[in-house]
């Protein structure tokens, strides 16, 4: 629910105060053995002013947003019970967790026209985080027996604040130039200050917010007479305390930084209206993320003696998760004129390269491509409380290609009394099967759209 408000001060200057309430009761089994339940209750308060005053002469665009939001999440873990006494019914407690997290901070842009080629923009944006809250652990010895939960709580807050500039140039009516520079920020999640580096209970305040600073430059090309648009865009990102999410051996999830990353390559889109109601629309990312600096800490257990912790320097290494080249094309036709006209379909290819599920590269997720298609039908209403609607008929994974949509990292680990590595094949059986999110196999979808 929410209310909005505007006024206009004048011709050239809109406040605008928005107000909403949020309430999200989550009832989702997130693994085979354990589902999340709970409510999320926010509160989300905005007011803005725009303002198209010129300064100094120069046309100009001036932006002040000031922002506050309240979330409280509820989210408790059960046991499902298994397969034989019913699928999803829910069995004991295993962790109660509530958290509050709270963000207030204001948001500044400027954009002046320095002539009819040049454009500048700065921009600026601060935000104060509180995330506080506790979660207990329930732990069963037997069917009725239950030891004191472990209850863990943590109160911690961040202060960031992020800059930007950027300029664009119309060398011609056919050709822009972009220029920018971005620094960037988050903070952890409330769940990830719960789970220390062995992946039980226990507090990770320590875990720093992640920020970044980057340079980009492209051009965007839209050559006169051929209905084509298309942009290239060389990117490098410097990024300090990334958050890196791990499998642990106890099967649960622990978030901590990484000092050092980089973040580069290049994205080119093309769109392209090639002959009466057909379009071709193709977008390809080069993105190469690797660790600067980490010391990957593993665990070594001598022949005598008890176990310590050393860490292994991963310089160089890729990012596990990311994959380092994305690839979408799609061919559409859409009738434009006649009885069938708003008639159209599509054939779409989507591709991911294989990418490293380990800090030490050791093992890989294959890549996979899947092709999807639509058939759909768009009708505009006159004189009616519909304006237009959209019926489509969709094919996902149309040759039901098996694969990995996503990974969770796996810890790496040493054999055994030695310093050497456990191998892929080691890594493969330990636990992985947790880390993997199958992608959906073929699957249709029919449905309608509405616009008022």
């Amino acid at each position: 629910m929410g209310l909005r408000y505007e006024h206009d001060f004048d011709s050239l200057t809109t406040w605008r105060t928005q107000a909403m309430y949020d309430y999200g009761d989550v009832e989702q089994p997130n693994n085979p053995t354990q589902t999340a339940r709970g409510p999320t209750e926010a509160v989300n308060i905005q007011t803005d002013v725009t303002s198209h005053a010129p300064i100094f002469g120069y046309e100009a665009t001036h932006f002040l947003n000031v922002f506050y939001n309240n979330a409280h999440n509820t989210n408790d873990a059960y046991w499902t019970v298994p397969y034989n006494f019913g699928q999803g019914a829910v069995g004991a407690l295993s962790t109660a967790a509530s958290t509050f997290q709270s963000d207030t901070g204001l948001k500044a842009r400027e954009e002046v026209a320095l002539s009819k080629q040049l454009t500048g923009v700065v921009g600026f944006s601060s935000t104060w985080t509180k995330i506080y809250g506790f979660s207990d652990t329930f732990n069963y010895t037997s069917p009725v027996l239950q030891s004191q939960p472990k209850d863990i709580s943590a109160a911690h807050s961040y202060w960031n604040y992020a800059p930007e500039a950027t300029l664009t140039y119309r060398a011609s009516p056919e050709m822009l130039f972009r220029a920018r520079y971005e620094t960037a920020y988050a903070t952890p999640t409330a769940s990830a200050l719960f789970v220390d580096s062995t992946g039980n209970p226990g507090l990770n305040t320590s875990l720093k917010p992640q920020t970044s600073q980057g340079v980009d430059f492209g051009f965007d090309l839209t050559p006169a007479g051929t209905n084509l648009i298309a942009k290239v865009t060389l990117f490098n990102e410097w990024w300090h305390d990334e958050f890196l999410s791990q499998l642990t051996p106890a099967a649960t999830t622990y978030t901590s930084n990484i000092p050092a990353s980089i973040h580069r390559g290049v994205e080119a889109t093309i769109d392209w209206k090639f002959s009466e109601g057909w379009r071709a629309i193709g977008n390809y990312t080069y993105n190469d993320q690797f660790f600067k600096n980490l010391d990957d800490t593993l665990a070594v257990t001598p022949a005598k003696g008890a176990s310590y912790s050393v860490g292994i320097q991963r310089s160089g290494d890729r990012l596990p998760g990311v994959p380092q080249h994305q690839f979408t094309g799609r061919i559409a036709y859409d009738q434009p004129f006649g009885d069938l006209k708003g008639l159209g379909a599509f054939v779409e290819y989507q591709f991911r390269s294989d990418v490293p599920m380990d800090n030490a590269n050791l093992l890989w997720a294959p890549g996979y491509g899947v092709v999807n298609a639509d058939i759909h039908y768009t009708r505009d209403i006159e004189n009616s409380f519909i304006k237009k609607f959209t019926v489509y008929f969709d094919v996902k994974n149309i040759f039901d290609r098996t694969y990995m949509s996503s990974i969770t990292v796996v810890a790496d680990s040493f054999v055994t009394h030695t310093w050497l590595q456990n191998p892929a094949a080691v890594l493969a059986n330990s636990g992985t099967g947790d880390a993997v999110i199958p992608g959906s196999p073929r699957a249709l979808y029919v449905g309608v759209k509405f616009k008022f």
